[in-house]
């Protein structure tokens, strides 16, 4: 292993997971907690980094291969699902949101005069730009953009460590800050992100010659911890900023709101220009690993009869086209098909994990119940007829799904074995 493999790679991995959306939980978290702030954090990072980093060792167990994810449920499943996934995470929301997010904070605040199509153009035309070596993704994300990146958020975090918006008073109970936590860590999708930039990264660590199982494996759990190490140090940081919100800006309900008001209250009108140089960086670096991984994943997909490249203009201009649609509306769009994907997601990741021995037996009834019920607490939205999804255990952190899923994976087992002993 190179030193510098494992840190241009565990920054790359540190950029790509950390997108805007990231940026805005920490501090509300830490303002919910206020004097528990920490509890509430940690219990973040458990569900928000814990969960995406299984995610990525569960694909190099798989050969690094996501289609492989879903093959014990049937050549269509395992084909179907990471589709999905790939088109709802890639142009239809994450990408064209990061476009959309960007031009709110580094652009509209600081002048209406510049269109929202001309923005997003340019946006794209840098990320597909970017993209186009498909071998120099991590490297120029894990040396270039994430110090960047980094030394801007440290800049922000030293500031209101050392000069805090206010007090850090009062503290929530700590199972509401456990629920919290969780919940907000769970609602960044970020294993859906890591099943799909899985293929990128991957192709970008075999790029350096470590193609077999076991350096690619001790590699991405090598930079992994360099990544986490960081995020670590970033959410922790601005989860205090939001702690020493609490008095001050005990009111503000919107999440983006109140994380720009407290870099306004710390550095005024040039904060506001650091926020949106992060943002933009946030936004262009997880584009950029999300337009490479699923333009590799389709070009594998469909045995490279149509060539990486031109996957890559094909989703830049997607995403630039939706991104012109406006960040609710993108949200509004994909938002229900993912929550209904994620566990099933979820489920799969840890049963290769934790029980790579269960077959399809324990899988599919795991899953099908898993998204059986995210599928009725889609639709309870517009109906009574779903009314005990939130009565089920765990709903109210967001794993409502979670028990059905283990019973009906416990009840294939039994009824495999079942099976077995007939003669």
């Amino acid at each position: 292993m190179k030193r510098k493999d494992v840190i241009v790679t565990g920054f790359a991995l540190f950029a790509m997971f950390f997108g805007a959306g990231n940026l805005i939980y920490p501090p509300f978290l830490g303002r919910f907690c206020a004097g528990t702030w920490f509890t509430g954090f940690i219990c973040f990072m458990a569900s928000d980094m814990g969960l995406a980093m299984m995610t990525l060792i569960c694909i190099g167990k798989l050969d690094c291969d996501p289609l492989r994810l879903a093959e014990k449920l049937g050549k269509t499943a395992s084909v179907l699902i990471p589709v999905v996934v790939a088109v709802c995470v890639g142009p239809m929301l994450a990408v064209p949101r990061t476009a959309a997010v960007s031009f709110e904070f580094a652009v509209r605040p600081f002048t209406e005069d510049l269109s929202p199509m001309i923005f997003s153009a340019v946006y794209f035309i840098i990320t597909a730009l970017l993209c186009l070596r498909q071998s120099r993704v991590i490297d120029v994300i894990g040396s270039l953009l994430a110090p960047a990146l980094l030394l801007l958020l440290a800049v922000l975090v030293c500031v209101g460590i050392a000069e805090p918006v206010g007090p850090v008073a009062g503290a929530a109970g700590v199972e509401s800050c456990v629920k919290m936590g969780i919940s907000s860590g769970y609602q960044t999708m970020d294993v859906l992100a890591a099943l799909l930039m899985s293929v990128g990264i991957f192709s970008g660590i075999r790029a350096k010659g470590y193609a077999d199982e076991k350096s690619s494996l001790r590699m991405i759990c090598l930079s992994g911890l360099i990544a986490v190490a960081a995020l670590f140090a970033v959410y922790g940081g601005l989860a205090y900023l939001g702690a020493t919100s609490s008095v001050v800006f005990a009111d503000v309900d919107s999440q983006a709101e109140l994380l720009t008001m407290i870099v306004d209250s710390l550095m005024g009108s040039g904060g506001l220009a650091v926020l949106g140089v992060i943002v933009l960086l946030a936004c262009l670096t997880s584009a950029i690993g999300l337009v490479s991984s699923i333009a590799e994943f389709f070009c594998g997909l469909c045995g490279e009869r149509l060539a990486y490249r031109y996957w890559v203009v094909i989703f830049s201009v997607l995403g630039c086209l939706i991104s012109t649609m406006g960040l609710d509306q993108i949200i509004g769009l994909a938002a229900p098909i993912l929550e209904i994907v994620y566990p099933v997601i979820v489920v799969l990741v840890s049963l290769r994990l934790l029980l790579p021995q269960a077959g399809r037996a324990v899988q599919l009834p795991a899953v099908v119940m898993a998204f059986v019920v995210s599928l009725a607490q889609f639709f309870g939205g517009f109906t009574d007829a779903f009314a005990f999804v939130p009565r089920l255990p765990l709903a109210e952190l967001g794993f409502s799904w979670l028990i059905p899923a283990a019973a009906g994976g416990i009840i294939g087992a039994a009824f495999g074995r079942l099976q077995k002993g007939r003669p």
